[in-house]
């Protein structure tokens, strides 16, 4: 069966998702439609606003055929990170193309932006650069985009979806794939950004002028997860640890660690807590990455490694069909229900012990027990 995948977040799932699904679908009628999508956390480092479950849910109930985990710690992290373990999950699968959103929607220019950043003159340039960039307040992404520029006289492309889209096609080519990329140009305005702000403030009528008309109900009968929630246990966490104990963890290197237990001493909830942390150099989203990388004890060993399991999350029966043609041949286990990870072995245990333990980390920001998610099963259309 040909597949197209998507790697996702669906945090929430909006209109604009809709329109690329839609759109794959008209090139591509007979094929089985793959969304990719995050676990329990999210790349900005912050929880996901509804369950893995009810947003798998709601990709197949508007025209996805089977929706995966992209499970943490990787479903977590910064571009480079999500974008390999994506692409890594999906050939394993044996995905035929994989679909991405761009703010320019030129494969030309972001396929040429990849190559250069894959370059030995422009990785040796970056290791150059590196010592002085930890001496300044310069960002990584800033650092990256005036070497770029300095390098090639152009200006990296800004967007957020490009960046992303050039991480995955610097990994079809790091591990040739044979994944062909397909750009869609993002239009209609539509962000999860505004869908979530519509969300947790409970402006139904605005939402739902963002999201398919048929996930109205499913969003106002589902209470909105706020990161916030953990804001007192990731104050007493680095209240508690010494700026020597977390500096092995992914993210927290380079006075990141100090900065974050300095922080949680002076501040009071989880907004002064972020606002107190973050500079120029370390955003909001790599100060929450790193409060995460901490709690859940994540190296960058383990960010190095290939994804051993991924889980179903919700299909219909053109997704079940595929599913149940590719889980004994796939180069990657995957399960069909949470007790099942009990069963894994090896790095596939020990990866799912991560999730696992990011999920009851979302249980606690959802006031539900670890046992009402760990008790929940994929849907299935």
């Amino acid at each position: 069966m040909f597949v197209c995948a998507i790697i996702c977040e669906y945090n929430p799932f909006h209109r604009g998702h809709e329109i690329q699904i839609e759109r794959l679908r008209d090139m591509f009628p007979d094929a089985c439609i793959l969304s990719l999508q995050s676990g329990s956390f999210v790349q900005r480092g912050e929880c996901a606003i509804i369950s893995k479950y009810k947003r798998a849910e709601a990709a197949v109930t508007c025209g996805a055929d089977l929706v995966l985990e992209l499970p943490f710690p990787w479903c977590a992290q910064g571009a480079h990170y999500f974008a390999r373990a994506g692409v890594d999950i999906l050939n394993s699968v044996g995905a035929d193309v994989l679909c991405f959103g761009s703010e320019t929607g030129d494969l030309q220019s972001l396929s040429l932006a990849a190559q250069r950043l894959a370059s030995p003159e422009f990785i040796a340039e970056c290791k150059k650069n590196e010592a002085e960039s930890m001496e300044s307040s310069t960002s990584h992404i800033a650092s990256l985009r005036a070497t770029y520029k300095s390098l090639y006289g152009s200006d990296l492309p800004l967007g957020s979806n490009d960046i992303l889209g050039i991480e995955y096609l610097k990994s079809i080519a790091a591990t040739e794939s044979k994944m062909k990329p397909i750009c869609i140009r993002r239009e209609g305005g539509y962000t999860a950004t505004l869908a979530r702000e519509y969300y947790k403030s409970s402006e139904f009528e605005l939402l739902c002028g963002a999201v398919p008309e048929c996930l109205c109900d499913l969003y106002r009968d589902t209470p909105p997860v706020m990161t916030s929630e953990l804001g007192m246990t990731m104050l007493n966490f680095f209240r508690t640890h010494t700026p020597d104990e977390l500096a092995k963890y992914a993210d927290l290197g380079g006075g990141l660690a100090g900065r974050l237990c300095r922080a949680a001493n002076s501040a009071a909830d989880y907004e002064s807590f972020i606002a107190a942390a973050a500079t120029k150099k370390y955003t909001n989203a790599r100060i929450r990455r790193a409060i995460l990388s901490a709690m859940l004890r994540v190296s960058e060993d383990e960010l190095k490694r290939k994804p051993r399991f991924t889980a179903l999350l919700a299909a219909n029966k053109n997704g079940t069909a595929f599913l149940r043609s590719v889980k004994k041949s796939a180069e990657i286990e995957i399960i069909t229900r949470p007790a099942a990870g009990k069963a894994l072995e090896g790095e596939a245990a020990e990866q799912f012990a991560f999730s696992y333990s990011a999920d009851t980390l979302w249980a606690l920001a959802a006031g539900i027990p670890p046992s009402e998610l760990a008790n929940e099963r994929p849907y299935i259309k």
